[in-house]
């Protein structure tokens, strides 16, 4: 049982509840509706760094550059990255770690359905494990075009550090398709499919880093008058399949 309470205690207790019910209440009616939840200070970094590697280069573009498009400071780079380098490390491992599945599951559905058909895999078939992937992943936004025109440029740089960055993630995954297409094309040399495998990536890397110049949405490198340009990605997938596979098989 609780301690009796006089009247005067009584009243200022019940006026302190009223009052606790009338702030509740126009806390309710004026508080501000919650914000949609925005991307992480990781993820804005790794989209600005997409971006600016894309189109001005890893070696030209600064930190102060990078923080001022991310909208952090120097010190949330360096947190959640800790260098450059590291920070394309972890650019690499965002796409790559998403896409190479892909291409990994299509190719093992090629040569299940070769094994099961018992017959050698199509080299076809197994070019499209590759490709339909890479173009999907190229049109699905602008994050991963950038990621693409980036890859494109350590290609090509001198300084093979980042080059042998990507090398190193995308090797085991050139060496199944490399063991598949010597099932596919068991009468050419396995040195030759070698090179020949190579210099179809290759082409496909530049498609894809350029695909803007295919499309006709390039202002840099309009099409020609006359020249209609590619709709979509299953028609860009057939017109590197058409020019490419004769050269590949070739015996």
């Amino acid at each position: 049982m609780g301690l009796p309470l006089c009247p005067a205690t009584h009243n200022s207790l019940r006026h302190l509840l009223q009052q606790g019910h009338s702030f509740a209440r126009e806390l309710i009616l004026t508080r501000k509706p919650e914000k949609l939840p925005t991307a992480s200070t990781k993820d804005r970094i790794l989209d600005a760094a997409e971006t600016l590697f894309a189109n001005e280069g890893f070696h030209c573009t600064s930190l102060r550059t990078l923080t001022k498009k991310a909208d952090v400071n120097l010190a949330a780079v360096n947190y959640h990255f800790g260098s450059k380098e590291a920070l394309v490390e972890a650019m690499m491992e965002r796409r790559l770690q998403a896409l190479n599945p892909q291409r990994e599951a299509l190719l093992d559905k090629v040569l299940e359905r070769a094994l099961n058909e018992e017959r050698p895999p199509r080299s076809e078939d197994i070019l499209r494990a590759f490709i339909e992937p890479t173009i999907n992943f190229s049109e699905s936004g602008k994050g991963p075009r950038h990621f693409i025109a980036f890859i494109g440029r350590i290609l090509m740089d001198p300084d093979d550090s980042l080059r042998n960055m990507f090398l190193k993630r995308i090797r085991p995954l050139f060496v199944s398709f490399y063991k598949a297409m010597c099932e596919a094309l068991p009468e050419v040399p396995p040195q030759t499919v070698f090179m020949r495998l190579q210099m179809t990536l290759g082409l496909i890397s530049h498609v894809m880093c350029s695909i803007e110049r295919y499309t006709g949405t390039s202002r840099e490198f309009p099409l020609p008058p006359g020249i209609p340009p590619i709709e979509n990605a299953q028609e860009l997938c057939e017109v590197i399949l058409e020019f490419v596979l004769p050269g590949l098989e070739k015996s």
